[in-house]
């Protein structure tokens, strides 16, 4: 009985259909690891977000500070310095800081969670899942007429905050913190964060619009979005600025 086999042609043919149909499923799988990123980053400042309202429930209706240069106030200067919010979040801490957190918590597409401790001192290697989430995120430190108020603790108050729903609490950043004016896309440093990371300034305070050229946002009533750079800056448009960043109506 003679045995079938294979022609070269009909084994080129072959190849010739798996390698299309490799092409046309690659893309696919790309789309579907960029939504779940999406999804991952939209469920993690939802973390930091509900540590914002358990803070204010626990305090007085007062959301954590932003920054706060009055030492006397609370334990360092930024919000993710502050252990009595960090531990409310239901954030894993690193042990030995507090400040940073479990980068399983962090947007998948920013440097902390891909890099995590930028140290190399000895005492860091064991905590190497561990990095600053002020690398994911920033809060909003956008005062009225873009000078920091008076007295120096910067507190808004839920209860007087109009339109929580629209306010920018938590968003995509470089940095811990946020301005009207550093949501625009064309100066936003580090375009890719990891290239430049050590040339920036080390005052750069910018949304990184990580996700598909939007940035996720957690707002003041506590949901979770996402925005382009047209709805939430546009050109520092004073309609922007009402609406995502003043935050004036809560102190």
């Amino acid at each position: 009985m003679k045995k079938s086999c294979f022609t070269l042609i009909e084994l080129l043919i072959v190849i010739t259909i798996l390698a299309i149909l490799t092409g046309m499923l690659l893309p696919a799988l790309s789309k579907a690891r960029t939504k779940a990123r999406e999804s991952s980053c939209i469920n993690n400042i939802k973390f930091f977000s509900q540590g914002t309202q358990l803070y204010a429930v626990d305090f007085g209706v007062s959301v954590p500070v932003v920054y706060c240069d009055d030492s006397s106030y609370i334990t360092g200067s930024w919000w993710y310095q502050n252990e009595s919010y960090m531990k409310m979040t239901g954030i894993e801490l690193m042990p030995t800081e507090k400040q940073n957190c479990a980068r399983r918590f962090l947007c998948p597409e920013s440097r902390a969670y891909r890099y995590g401790i930028e140290s190399n001192a000895e005492h860091y290697k064991e905590y190497k899942k561990f990095a600053s989430p002020k690398n994911s995120y920033g809060r909003n430190i956008t005062p009225v007429n873009n000078q920091w108020l008076n007295p120096k603790v910067r507190a808004v108050k839920l209860g007087k905050l109009k339109a929580p729903s629209s306010k920018v609490d938590f968003i995509d950043a470089l940095n811990g913190g946020c301005r009207i004016q550093e949501a625009d896309p064309t100066t936003t440093f580090g375009v890719d964060e990891l290239l430049n990371w050590g040339s920036v300034p080390s005052t750069m305070q910018k949304v990184y619009y990580r996700h598909n050229n939007r940035a996720t946002i957690a707002f003041y009533d506590g949901h979770v979005g996402q925005a382009t750079s047209a709805e939430i800056w546009n050109g520092s448009s004073d309609a922007a600025f009402e609406k995502y960043w003043d935050l004036s109506s809560g102190y």
